[in-house]
């Protein structure tokens, strides 16, 4: 496990370093865990587990209110523009609510729990 790059020899940042994990991120959204030590940024559902210990429990699972993923880049990171971005009101289960304040339910957060 890697500490980060800014913090010194001084008591309060090694207090800090023993109490918090610090791990690398992985900023793809569909592709999953490329290492054994990186915690997941944000990803569509189903999402994968990372860091994953002698049981195979998970030490971290990335939950999002939405993504600004879409079937067009295959839910891999685009704009947030993008027609049929999976929004608040959008669940792989679902599609997209179809009511106007179908982002208001969260659809998208519910699901990925």
């Amino acid at each position: 496990m890697g500490y980060p790059d800014n913090l010194t020899n001084s008591a309060e940042d090694q207090e800090i370093a023993r109490f918090f994990t610090f791990r690398p991120g992985q900023p793809d959204y569909v592709n999953g865990p490329k290492r054994n030590d990186q915690w997941g940024w944000l990803e569509d559902y189903p999402q994968h587990g990372y860091v994953r210990d002698q049981s195979g429990k998970s030490e971290q699972v990335p939950v999002g209110v939405s993504q600004n993923a879409s079937p067009a880049t295959k839910g891999h990171c685009s704009a947030f523009n993008l027609p049929g971005s999976f929004g608040r009101s959008y669940s792989k289960k679902n599609g997209f609510d179809p009511r106007i304040d179908g982002y208001l339910y969260g659809w998208n957060f519910q699901e990925q729990w």
